[in-house]
């Protein structure tokens, strides 16, 4: 079972207005951030996952357990690094919050094979705009990033394998 949320109310149930409004913030400071200062951006010390490296969108998925853990976590690193760009130090306390409540729903998603193939897809093209310091690209990229994660956890939570996205920790 996927950790609950902090977001639950007696019920147990997520609120799906804190949900959304945790992904609108992440995605807020994260586009700040790039607008602020793409041109800082490095890769220097941030080790890109091999799938994330060599994925090309189409390609047949491998075993998600080959690399669910690696990329939920390079996802952290790399949002802490875009929002470092901003140089506000409540910025990066509050992603480095928002990464920890949302590890284990950014690992159940990466375990579901339809939404890993668009991760992988987006991901790539993240570190290639980043690469090529796309603004637009980079700032579309994480609206797109983010109204997926928000389908999943609110419109459609898909619970036939028992498992309830809304119960997910939110992002």
């Amino acid at each position: 079972m996927i950790e609950l949320s902090f977001h639950s109310n007696s019920n147990g149930e997520v609120s799906t207005r804190e949900v959304r409004e945790d992904l609108e913030i992440a995605t807020a400071i994260m586009t700040y951030a790039i607008r602020r200062n793409l041109g800082g951006f490095r890769f220097s010390g941030l080790r890109v996952p091999w799938i994330i490296q060599d994925w090309e969108p189409g390609r047949q998925l491998p075993d998600v357990e080959s690399f669910a853990t690696e990329v939920a976590t390079f996802q952290e690193h790399l949002h802490e690094r875009i929002v470092a760009l901003a140089d506000n130090r409540k910025m990066v306390r509050t992603m480095w919050s928002l990464n920890e409540s949302t590890r284990h729903f950014r690992e159940y998603e990466l375990r579901r094979p339809e939404a890993a193939r668009d991760i992988l897809d987006r991901t790539a093209a993240l570190v290639n705009a980043l690469f090529n310091r796309d603004e637009q690209l980079c700032c579309t990229i994480l609206l797109q990033c983010a109204e997926r994660r928000y389908k999943l956890l609110v419109v459609s939570p898909d619970t036939s394998n028992g498992e309830n996205p809304r119960e997910a920790a939110p992002y």
